[in-house]
């Protein structure tokens, strides 16, 4: 994989810094889920969107909840990884085809 060195480097950086980068992982996949919260609902409410709102909370939600169930560090950050990835992609997804 093109990539693993990337994820890699990160993982280590995360578990050697897991209490300081904590909060820190909180507060970044919540303002991106609420940003794109906001981005879905000013499009208005039609199934995409809510469907894309529901994916969006669920990602965010899911990290919480593994943090807050004390999975292994190795987990948390996959669930933190992908679940920023993938919200960031609906949300530029749906940031530049935003017709206001």
């Amino acid at each position: 994989m093109k990539y693993a060195p990337f994820y890699n480097h990160l993982l280590k950086v995360y578990i050697q810094n897991y209490y300081l980068l904590l909060p820190i992982s909180i507060i970044l996949i919540s303002c991106i889920g609420a940003f794109g919260t906001l981005i879905l609902s000013m499009e208005g409410m039609n199934l995409i969107n809510v469907l894309h709102l529901l994916v969006v909370v669920v990602l965010a939600m899911i990290y919480l909840v593994g943090v807050i169930g004390q999975l292994p560090r190795e987990r948390s950050f996959f669930l933190l990884y992908f679940g920023v990835v993938f919200e960031l992609i609906l949300v530029a997804y749906h940031f530049f085809t935003f017709s206001g």
